[in-house]
């Protein structure tokens, strides 16, 4: 699931162009794609899960139907 670019912001991260230099220059990445295994994962997959679901609600009644 894609990260929409107006919070890709708050998804940054350092990274290290070259870890063996004396001085390796730092750069600043950001994730484009949903993260999991952070403290937020259970939050995301439970958005993920619903947003599929109703992606195909109309599709497949049989996907969507849960007990």
């Amino acid at each position: 699931m894609e990260v929409a670019d107006a919070d890709r912001d708050v998804l940054r991260f350092l990274w290290a162009g070259d870890p063996t230099s004396d001085s390796p220059k730092v750069i600043v990445k950001r994730f484009n794609r949903v993260v999991f295994g952070v403290a937020s994962s259970s939050f995301l997959l439970s958005g993920t899960v619903q947003h599929n679901i109703a992606k195909y609600a109309n599709e497949d009644q049989q996907f969507v139907q849960h007990n």
